[in-house]
């Protein structure tokens, strides 16, 4: 059995999909019925406001599950010294560890597929008419996101252990998601707390942009890819740092 399967295998362990099943569940509960939520005392009433605070929400426990699998396989790994039984088979590491890296990511995607599960469920439930196949796009357009956190949280931990990489893939998601948000305070406030802000908003991809752009594909929208461009040099990066860093045989 190959190494991704064996990874890939391992993630979707019982615990893990219960946990995913359970968000899921529960985003159908609070967004199924029309008017049950408010924006601004406003009822949502319809698929694309629902859309607007839901598809964030079903992305954010998307990447947190994606941080703590991912931080948790190349630990595991050492800490089983599975890696022994590896390098006698004449694998490198840094095969083994891109290896490690796809089954995590592929895990991360299946993870984000039961939570989008909430977003058809409740566009149904809204009586929108639907078009799959540009929800299928939107889904495609949203992976980015799941492969650079699910990467960097691999990356990080085989530098520094579980504790790096959940540090470091929690670190990416809160920042991302809440970009616009920590924008704006960095303009109302001043001094070096401001100038902080800036520099780690600089360094750290927009992933709610993202979340625009699989939006306005959704909706027939005009659509702006250049948030994906940071997104894909993140990837990069966390590709590099996880091939080039060379680990001890602990």
């Amino acid at each position: 059995m190959s190494i991704s399967k064996i990874i890939t295998r391992k993630n979707l362990k019982l615990k893990n999909l219960t946990i995913a099943l359970i968000i899921g569940a529960l985003l159908v509960f609070l967004f199924f019925s029309p008017g049950a939520l408010t924006i601004n005392g406003k009822p949502i009433n319809s698929f694309e406001g629902a859309i607007s605070t839901l598809l964030p929400v079903t992305m954010f426990f998307s990447s947190v599950i994606a941080t703590f699998i991912s931080a948790n396989s190349i630990p595991d790994e050492y800490n089983k010294k599975r890696n022994q039984l590896i390098y006698i088979r004449g694998i490198k590491q840094p095969e083994y560890h891109l290896k490690i890296s796809l089954g995590n990511i592929i895990s991360s995607v299946f993870f984000m597929a039961l939570l989008f599960i909430p977003v058809i469920v409740v566009g149904v439930r809204y009586g929108d008419n639907i078009n799959l196949i540009k929800l299928i796009g939107m889904f495609f357009l949203l992976l980015p996101n799941i492969i650079f956190i699910s990467l960097v949280s691999t990356s990080l931990s085989n530098i520094g252990g579980f504790l790096l990489g959940t540090i470091g893939g929690m670190f990416f998601t809160i920042i991302g998601y809440f970009h616009e948000m920590l924008e704006f305070f960095s303009k109302i406030t001043e001094g070096i707390l401001s100038k902080i802000i800036e520099i780690v908003l600089k360094i750290t991809p927009n992933l709610y942009e993202v979340l625009n752009i699989g939006k306005n594909y959704l909706f027939g929208n005009k659509v702006s890819y250049k948030p994906l461009i940071a997104v894909g040099i993140g990837i990069i990066i966390g590709l590099i740092v996880l091939i080039v860093y060379k680990r001890k045989n602990d």
